[in-house]
């Protein structure tokens, strides 16, 4: 695994984190608004699911405990990722990888904030990254 590669497993898990959250959300809405009664002639089924609240509170909170597992393994990512980007002695080079991969800025950002065009900011970050490995 290069070293883009492992830096970019943060990013990947900050995302499955948003993920999960917004589907605790979803089931969390879908709870909150009552099923509005259905009138029909067909009968009605024998055991209709009559724990579905507590099943889906089951599942918000698993999924809430999936989160914050998720979230402590990113705080340790970040810890790793932040000793290994201290370590860089260059001032650009340190900046640049910080801005990407501790703050999970993106390019337009990182450019704009350094005054750097894009391309120059991806030169920097090769260099960066190649620093690293060495």
């Amino acid at each position: 695994m290069t070293a883009k590669e492992y830096m970019k497993q943060a990013q990947r898990l900050l995302r499955r984190i948003d993920r999960k959250q917004k589907e605790a959300d979803a089931l969390r809405q879908k709870l909150s608004f009552p099923k509005s009664p259905a009138y029909s002639d067909l009968p009605k089924p024998v055991s209709p699911e009559s724990h579905a609240v507590e099943s889906g509170v089951s599942q918000i909170l698993s999924l809430e405990e999936e989160v914050k597992t998720a979230k402590k393994e990113l705080e340790d990512l970040k810890a790793v990722f932040d000793t290994a980007i201290k370590a860089v002695t260059d001032t650009e080079h340190h900046d640049i990888l910080a801005k990407r991969y501790l703050e999970f800025k993106d390019w337009n950002q990182i450019a704009e904030e350094m005054g750097y065009s894009k391309p120059s900011c991806y030169r920097l970050h090769r260099e960066a990254l190649a620093g690293m490995k060495s």
